[in-house]
């Protein structure tokens, strides 16, 4: 998890005590969070730098493969199992192209219409077409044993629709009415890319790096931009952090960006 704080001038350190604050306190205060996350926190003046996050993330992680997935979205769906499964089946051709860093799986993102309605966890929908029976049965403190509404139900009655929809191109390529059809365990290909598409994906993290944005030479920070050609050098770029990253911390899995 890549946590950016805006880098601090002589009249706002004041604000970056207080921020670093709020994260002391929130980790101190989710469990789950101090023992699961590794909190990256980069100090810079670029207020929209989404793709060097994410790649600083991508680079830090310690597993081979990672899913990219904004902090406000919420796992709906048990999926671990079927999804390690088809990484670990020699036979499968995706299985293959994803292991091989060519491929990528896409998760289909929604939200729900009404924002109040997706307040609580607890009662999304965790099957598209019917409450899943699950055997064995999950523990009595699993979310994925509470009660919940298929989702196509939720769709069909326009309570969920898939995520920014008033923004097309960011999505639409999942190809959502194809995905309403599938059958369990089913996988297709993304055959309509259209610029814009920012799916949440599981993929290998050595695959190549998000584009990075970089100010054009002579702007000033946040101002005009540009993309930076080509792929990412990991090797290169993982030393360059390594430099970066102290070697101390404040509590268990939190690096520091000097």
């Amino acid at each position: 998890m890549t946590v950016h704080v805006p880098l601090p001038t002589s009249t706002s350190k004041s604000t970056l005590h207080k921020s670093l604050l709020a994260l002391h306190v929130l980790v101190a205060n989710s469990p789950d969070l101090a023992s699961r996350a590794d909190i990256h926190l980069v100090l810079s003046p670029f207020p929209r730098a989404f793709n060097t996050w994410r790649n600083l993330a991508r680079l830090l992680a310690r597993t081979v493969y990672i899913l990219l997935l904004d902090v406000d979205f919420a796992i709906c769906t048990d999926w671990r199992a079927s999804v390690t499964a088809l990484l670990r089946d020699g036979e499968s051709d995706v299985g293959q192209r994803i292991r091989g860093g060519i491929a990528a799986l896409v998760l289909p993102a929604f939200e729900y219409v009404k924002q109040a309605e997706g307040r609580n966890q607890q009662v999304f929908p965790r099957d598209k077409n019917v409450r899943a029976v699950l055997f064995p049965p999950p523990p009595a403190d699993s979310i994925f044993d509470r009660p919940s509404q298929a989702l196509l139900d939720l769709v069909h009655a326009n309570r969920i629709t898939p995520f920014h929809a008033s923004f097309s191109a960011g999505h639409n390529s999942t190809d959502y009415r194809r995905f309403y059809t599938a059958k369990p365990g089913e996988v297709y290909k993304v055959t309509q890319y259209q610029a814009g598409y920012e799916p949440y994906v599981v993929v290998r993290k050595d695959a190549g790096g998000w584009c990075v944005s970089l100010p054009r030479q002579g702007s000033e920070p946040g101002g005009s931009r540009t993309c930076a050609a080509g792929v990412m050098n990991d090797s290169r770029d993982m030393a360059e952090t390594r430099q970066r990253v102290c070697s101390r911390c404040t509590y268990r899995g939190c690096r520091f960006m000097c």
